[in-house]
């Protein structure tokens, strides 16, 4: 997974059609070794899942019966993998970024070189700092509607501004050193693949439900948001925010329950539950004219904006454009433009608008 694997991917892509059976036969057995003798079932289904897409990207390049026999094998060891830990039996991006354990200096990846190593490395950091600030903002969120601020509100809002501005640090200097060929190669293994004659969508943000906590949190109307990126067109029940979150986990094709890690589904739920049974927004609950703590929600607000227009940079210029479309399509077929610039960006900075204009 970190030299072997790599390598063969790369010959393969580069056009030694010999490699294709050695990948195929390795492949099963790696597998079985996999399945045998790695402790960690999470870490069992990074592995598995891994040479699921891997061997499904060569197929799709280049068919032989050889491959599709291999996808069957690895396709059943993963599939029941998938049902032990309650999530969809497709490749998922917080198994391999968080559960990839390093070995010698070396993750498991898709192809070889220090690109991948630094784009998952930045990806890794980036999940983890996002999930720091949304569960540090709910704690603030959940003091805050409880009663009077306390020094601990401030410091969980001014903790949450450092973490985003971390964010954006490690991605602009990742937007500075990424190679734009090798990060197209390599988001050909992060594709859709089909399991069972089902066509799951590739690799993707909604993989984490720590964005959609922190825009729950700061008031941001993902309503909108995906009326726009989706051209939605919502029942009359669905009312508010998050109703229109639930309504995509059980009806959309971007989001969905499988998707998440089931304990991190359900820190989404407790956000929802929290701002129903609470104030609408962290900004709402913040009572009367305190100029520290009002300081500290508009910097992080600030903060987390900055990480938005980042990514929006990183995806002009990573993101291929399509070529019937001429727009960027992202991995999961979401269009850059609206998804992100007019959808995410437009309503976060109407956040941080809307609380300059109440002080």
């Amino acid at each position: 997974m970190r030299i072997r694997l790599p390598e063969l991917n790369k010959t393969i892509d580069t056009g030694e059609r010999e490699s294709l059976e050695i990948v195929a036969v390795e492949s099963i057995l790696a597998c079985q070794v996999i399945n045998r003798d790695c402790p960690n079932e999470r870490e069992r289904f990074t592995y598995i899942s891994m040479i699921h897409s891997s061997l499904f990207r060569h197929q799709r390049a280049v068919p032989s019966k050889a491959l599709e026999s291999a996808l069957r094998d690895v396709e059943s060891l993963m599939i029941l993998l998938a049902a032990s830990l309650g999530v969809e039996t497709r490749f998922l991006a917080v198994f391999y970024l968080l559960h990839n354990p390093e070995v010698d200096g070396l993750h498991a990846q898709f192809l070889p070189g220090k690109d991948e190593a630094d784009f998952a490395g930045a990806n890794r950091l980036g999940m983890q700092l996002f999930q720091r600030a949304a569960l540090g903002l709910l704690e603030a969120y959940k003091q805050l509607c409880a009663g009077p601020a306390t020094r601990e509100v401030v410091d969980l809002l001014s903790g949450a501004a450092k973490d985003f501005s971390q964010i954006v640090e490690v991605n602009r200097e990742l937007g500075r050193t990424l190679d734009r060929d090798q990060f197209r190669a390599l988001t050909e293994y992060f594709q859709n693949v089909v399991v069972q004659g089902r066509d799951l969508r590739g690799v993707n943000a909604g993989d984490q439900p720590w964005s959609y906590i922190i825009d729950l949190l700061l008031g941001v109307d993902l309503k909108h948001v995906f009326e726009v990126a989706f051209d939605r067109k919502y029942p009359p029940e669905v009312l508010t925010v998050a109703d229109a979150i639930i309504y995509e986990f059980n009806h959309g094709d971007y989001l969905k329950r499988g998707y998440l890690l089931p304990e991190d589904y359900t820190k989404l739920e407790e956000t929802e539950a929290a701002i129903a049974n609470g104030q609408a927004s962290l900004p709402n609950a913040i009572r009367g004219d305190n100029r520290e703590l009002l300081n500290a929600m508009r910097s992080a607000i600030e903060s987390y904006l900055m990480t938005s227009n980042t990514h929006l940079g990183l995806a002009k210029k990573y993101v291929p454009v399509d070529s019937q479309t001429h727009v960027q399509i992202g991995s999961s077929g979401t269009n850059i433009q609206k998804f992100l610039k007019d959808g995410l960006i437009d309503e976060r900075a109407r956040v941080l608008a809307d609380l300059e204009h109440s002080t």
